[in-house]
């Protein structure tokens, strides 16, 4: 095994001579006072009469150093990450009487299966709102503060933090930790706020005697957005129809006349621009666009 060196410089003795080209002397370990694993080399340079002596060091000592560089190998592949969080925002615009769902996506980024715990360690909300986990669409009681999800190699789990404005504006925050299960965990926090206000005054989309529909809001959004409307005239036939940049329809919705809004959720919309059109018995009247988050 190759040791490392410990260089010396000096100028030769006068007992000692030199030749015209660089020779090179193996000193016994023993005489030079080393350990008997170590190795003495005497590299004399011509005509200078310098010398270098490289003393390598001892396989015992080798051994160890490479024993070290292992162990610190290894604990640098195991803090490497073993999990993200995907699509993280902290901070949210919501009005009275929402749901306003908060992504806390896992990815497990590792080789391996992986036991992750998921807890809530801040929890300020006003009187009247309510919040909860939900896995997909599977939601836990509001007592549910913390739960483990196994997670396969690169699989994402969609855990979402649903929070009910409820009837007082105002601002709530929460914050949440993220960990992997074992005796030295990999960590992480999330803090977010939630500002909750009244409905502000909107615009209309269209107005006459036979039908007023508000403009969409909130917008942008990023779980679901509403539309207010009223139909005095019984026979008018209304709908509001969503569609892409490119003029393809994505959904539709009838405004039914004992109806006096429309409910439109993001779950089947990827992020980026929309448009919607209001059609008054068959005709298209008013255009604007919307923007949906994830």
């Amino acid at each position: 095994m190759a040791g490392q060196a410990a260089t010396t410089k000096g100028r030769c003795g006068e007992g000692e001579k030199t030749s015209e080209s660089a020779s090179t002397r193996v000193v016994g370990a023993k005489s030079k006072g080393k350990s008997a694993n170590e190795i003495l080399i005497k590299i004399v340079l011509p005509e200078s009469g310098f010398y270098f002596r490289f003393i390598m060091l001892s396989v015992s000592k080798m051994r160890s150093l490479f024993l070290l560089s292992f162990f610190l190998f290894l604990a640098l592949a195991s803090y490497s990450q073993n999990f993200e969080l995907v699509d993280l925002q902290d901070s949210y615009q919501s009005t009275l009487n929402q749901q306003v769902r908060i992504p806390l996506k896992i990815k497990n980024t590792s080789d391996k299966v992986q036991y992750y715990v998921i807890r809530r360690t801040r929890n300020e909300q006003t009187e009247t709102q309510k919040s909860y986990f939900c896995i997909d669409n599977q939601c836990m009681e509001q007592s549910v503060n913390e739960f483990t999800r196994k997670v396969e190699p690169g699989e994402t789990v969609n855990v979402n933090y649903v929070l009910e404005t409820g009837m007082i504006p105002g601002q709530s925050s929460f914050k949440f930790e993220i960990a992997t299960k074992g005796s030295s965990p990999e960590v992480r926090e999330h803090t977010v706020n939630v500002n909750v206000e009244e409905k502000s005054v909107r615009n209309y989309l269209f107005q006459s005697k036979e039908i007023t529909v508000h403009e969409i809001y909130p917008n942008p959004f990023q779980d679901n957005a509403m539309i207010d409307y009223k139909v005095a005239d019984l026979s008018v036939k209304a709908k509001i129809v969503i569609h892409n940049v490119l003029g393809k329809p994505i959904t539709d919705f009838d405004l039914d006349a004992s109806e006096s809004k429309i409910k439109i959720f993001a779950d089947e919309m990827n992020p980026g621009v929309y448009f919607y059109t209001l059609y008054i018995n068959g005709s298209g009247v008013a255009t604007r666009k919307i923007m949906v988050r994830k």
